[in-house]
């Protein structure tokens, strides 16, 4: 299976999960989810201009990226993650905690 099929780009998705979904809020980012009813997680990562030049944004993305892939999530839901103005100065260590310690207890 492509990548693309796991991870959410369309404007319209991220929308619906924005006013559909629930959401966690932490000092560096803000987690979005909503089920999907599938046997697949979907993610969708977002970081604005306001953050930084595009150095600093692709660098959030990764970082995001990477403490994702480090922990477990529970199958059938769509995640969208919008990095905060610090999220550039942090380690996937630190948002892998944020992960594991306040979003999988919530889902």
């Amino acid at each position: 299976m492509s990548v693309k099929k796991y991870t959410i780009c369309d404007n319209n998705e991220f929308s619906d999960i924005y006013k559909q979904g629930k959401k966690i809020v932490g000092k560096n980012i803000v987690f979005y989810y909503k089920k999907n009813n599938q046997n697949f997680n979907r993610l969708g990562i977002t970081v604005s201009k306001k953050i930084g030049n595009a150095v600093a944004r692709n660098r959030a993305k990764r970082v995001i990226r990477a403490a994702y892939r480090q922990c477990y999530f529970p199958v059938g839901f769509d995640f969208v993650v919008v990095a905060r103005g610090r999220a550039t100065e942090c380690k996937s260590y630190n948002i892998k905690s944020f992960f594991e310690y306040k979003v999988v207890g919530n889902l």
